[in-house]
């Protein structure tokens, strides 16, 4: 029994010696191949390492053999830099050159890695470095067209395209689902552009390749026509993002919907649009028949339809109007339409040299040009008349086509008239306003307004250091003055000083084109005394003109009249005006222009016997001011009205101030700044008086006007009931109300004697017999001295 356990115990410790061996042994086989591989993710990378989506990756260096199976795996969580934890994602296997390609299209953003293997070649394990996997990234893109809807033809069949990504360059392809092909495509995005150029087989480009050329904003190029789709799309070649204008001129009406895509990514993006139908291209005068007066400048404003985007002007006919002018439209303004202004007075005149590139004759008006409207002059056929431009009817065309000014005249859109008529000479009127007011004038419409809103005001009293105004109420001087404004050769004092000696025209005869001339009256000056002539060339002098608008204003400031002595001519009395003293000027105008006046030297034996003359005389005073009460009375009120008049310019801001005075206490002061002065020659100052005591009196200033003497009046705060006194007025209507009533009881017999017996009593008031009372006072007098004695015993 004693052997059987020995044996049995050798027996049991050899078998377990046995198995632990054996264990060993598998276990070690078992790690032998973990071991090996444990390294073998950083020999090999990813090629890209950080694709966007849609993009293929491939290993390179693996050196694996050919359909060798592999995991690709996502990282799910990382420890110290090394994957912790990941996700299978599908089986992936190497090709004939032993490396894995793996498609991205489907997979999300984030960190990936191949792992797995068998013993006969690689075994990857499941946790490389982070450093050793590559990462996923998702490229957004957007395409969207600026508009919803363009025309098929004209200015609105363009629109701006905007293409972002978060990519920075990238190749997109474009199509519209078939319904464009590749030529229709390639005239929206390069607009600009030859097809036939870039459809040439050297600039065609196979998928992947780069094009030899690329064509508009777009940088768009073909597919060589064997690659799938060519005749319905085309590339935009490593584009950023970007925003340019499309045009889809040509292209049928329709909704179309544009597919964008990114070659190598999934990206994509559409777009929708619709083109719709319109007339073929039109133009028309806005106003078909436009007039000025011969010398003047007129506005012509033209439209466009849909459909159209450039075309041609023309105004006159050679062979019936003996003149014309032929205009090419390049661009209308946002609205469609364009403004131009063609000058009377300038016209025929291009080849004299004096007008360059016929910018006097014809112009864009400045709110279109800030809208890209823009015209050229191809020809002014009659550029060299001897005379003014005639007086008459002549015709205007315009078409929607450009180059072909014969079409215009014999075929145009629409014909307009052009009437020019005989000038008018009438008067001069003068206006004064303020210095703030004249500095908001631009043109004779700010002028208008400002006549209107009351601070421009017509009359013969200019208060010294104000603006006179002087409007020229004669027609045709526009085309004069607005020559004169816009040739910085040419200064307006030298053709309108008294002293003036440059014509406007080297080749005609006159010394200027007008005269103005502001003196001093003899009057004014007293008898032998030379009389001030105002220098135009060192007062401040302002013309205001409106192209296309009747009027020329001459505004001379006479703020250095009465401290300078420059204001005045060295030729006439020179001294300056006495801020306290009044004056007369007389403001005279004349055209002396021999081509206003069109005089013809072998018709006419002078000159001089053609000038035209206007004038007006005013007077130029002392800034003055007054109250409307001196003393003022007011009472301890809210909203107390105080009111001067005044003779300085409408718009003119004061100060008004109101200082308490003598043993007013408590003292006070109040101001009211920036008053204006109206076109009543007033200005009103409203103040609170609510806060005084009757009794209180007070000083009135005005202040801040430029006055040589501080308008002031004294005031005194006054019991409101103060202002009931002239009650006794409106007593004397009831009084005359009795009258009819005791002419009544005349008319009866009976009752006139109670009317009669009534008489002495009305007349008790005016009793002397107590001098200063009637007795009814006098009783109530008594009355109160008797109270009042009482009050004062002990």
């Amino acid at each position: 029994m004693t052997n059987d356990n020995n044996t049995r115990k050798k027996a049991n410790a050899v078998f377990f010696s046995a198995i632990m061996v054996l264990s060993m042994v598998a276990i070690g086989f078992a790690a032998m191949p973990a071991a090996a591989a444990g390294n073998d993710h950083g020999d090999f990378t990813y090629d890209p390492s950080n694709p966007w989506q849609g993009e293929d990756v491939t290993t390179e260096d693996l050196g694996s053999t050919d359909g060798q199976q592999f995991q690709l795996r996502r990282v799910t969580g990382t420890d110290d830099g090394q994957v912790s934890s990941s996700a299978f994602i599908e089986d992936v296997s190497a090709g004939t050159d032993g490396e894995v390609t793996i498609d991205t299209e489907d997979l999300d953003a984030g960190d990936y890695f191949i792992s797995g293997g068998d013993s006969s070649n690689i075994v990857l394990n499941r946790t490389p470095m982070q450093g050793d996997t590559f990462e996923i990234r998702i490229q957004d893109l957007d395409a969207d067209f600026d508009d919803d809807e363009v025309a098929d033809a004209g200015g609105d069949s363009t629109t701006d395209l905007e293409i972002d990504s978060n990519r920075g360059t990238y190749t997109l392809n474009v199509s519209a689902d078939g319904d464009l092909d590749d030529e229709e495509l390639f005239g929206i995005f390069a607009p600009d552009e030859d097809y036939d150029d870039a459809s040439t087989d050297d600039n065609r480009t196979a998928v992947g390749d780069t094009p030899n050329e690329l064509f508009g904003p777009f940088d768009a190029f073909l597919y060589e026509t064997d690659e799938e789709d060519a005749d319905e799309k085309i590339g935009l070649y490593q584009i950023n993002d970007r925003e340019e204008e499309v045009d889809f001129d040509g292209i049928d009406d329709g909704d179309y919907e544009f597919l964008f895509e990114v070659d190598d990514t999934a990206a994509e993006d559409t777009a929708e649009i619709t083109v719709r139908d319109v007339a073929d291209a039109e133009l028309e005068f806005v106003d078909s028949t436009v007039s000025t007066a011969q010398g003047g400048v007129t506005s012509v404003t033209i439209a466009a339809n849909d459909a159209a985007d450039e075309g041609t002007l023309v105004i006159g006919e050679e062979d019936d109007f003996g003149y014309q002018l032929n205009v090419t439209i390049d661009d209308f303004n946002d609205d469609d339409e364009i403004t131009v202004y063609f000058n009377t007075y300038t016209a025929g005149t291009s080849s004299s040299g004096e007008v360059e590139a016929h910018g006097d004759v014809i112009w864009v008006d400045e709110d279109d040009l800030d809208e890209d409207a823009g015209i050229s002059v191809d020809e002014e056929v009659t550029d060299d008349l001897e005379f003014i431009l005639s007086t008459g009817d002549y015709d205007m065309s315009v078409l929607a086509e450009i180059g072909d000014f014969e079409e215009t005249v014999e075929n145009p859109d629409d014909v307009g008239s052009l009437l020019i008529e005989d000038r008018e000479t009438n008067e001069l009127n003068v206006w004064t306003a303020s210095d703030d007011t004249v500095d908001d004038i631009d043109d004779v419409e700010d002028v208008l307004a400002g006549a209107g809103a009351g601070n421009i005001t017509e009359r013969d009293l200019v208060a010294q250091d104000d603006w006179a105004i002087h409007q020229l109420d004669a027609t045709g001087l526009e085309g004069m003055f607005q020559y004169i404004e816009t040739n910085d050769g040419v200064e307006l004092t030298d053709l309108i000083d008294s002293q003036a000696g440059q014509s406007l025209f080297e080749e005609k005869n006159s010394d200027r084109a007008a005269r103005i001339r502001l003196r001093e009256t003899r009057d004014s000056a007293g008898p032998n005394t030379a009389r001030r002539v105002v220098d135009l060339t060192t007062n401040d002098v302002e013309v205001i003109t409106t192209p296309g608008e009747d009027g020329v204003f001459v505004a001379i400031n006479t703020d250095d009249w009465n401290d300078e002595n420059t204001a005045f001519t060295s030729g006439s009395n020179p001294e300056a005006l006495d801020d306290e003293e009044d004056y007369e000027f007389n403001m005279n105008f004349r055209v002396e222009d021999e081509w206003l006046l069109e005089w013809d030297s072998e018709d006419d034996d002078d000159l001089d016997d053609l000038f035209e003359e206007i004038d007006s005389t005013y007077d130029v005073e002392e800034r003055t001011g007054e109250f409307a009460e001196d003393p003022y009375n007011v009472t301890a009120t809210e909203d107390v009205e105080l009111t001067a008049m005044t003779n300085i310019a409408p718009g003119s801001e004061v100060n008004m101030r109101v200082r308490s005075s003598g043993d007013t206490r408590p003292s006070f002061i109040m101001t009211e700044s920036d008053l204006e002065v109206t076109q009543n020659e007033d200005v009103t100052g409203t103040f609170d008086f609510s806060d005084t005591n009757t009794g209180d009196t007070f000083d009135l200033s005005v202040r801040s006007g430029g006055f040589p003497e501080q308008p002031e009046a004294d005031g005194n705060v006054v019991d409101a009931v103060e202002e009931e006194t002239e009650t006794p007025e409106e007593t004397e209507t009831p009084e005359e109300t009795e009258e009819p009533e005791t002419e009544e009881p005349e008319t009866e017999e009976p009752e006139t004697e109670e009317p009669e017996t009534e008489e002495p009593e009305t007349e008790e008031p005016t009793d002397d017999d107590t001098p200063g009372f009637g007795a009814v006072v006098a009783l109530v007098a008594l009355i109160a001295a008797a109270l009042l004695a009482t009050r004062r015993r002990p």
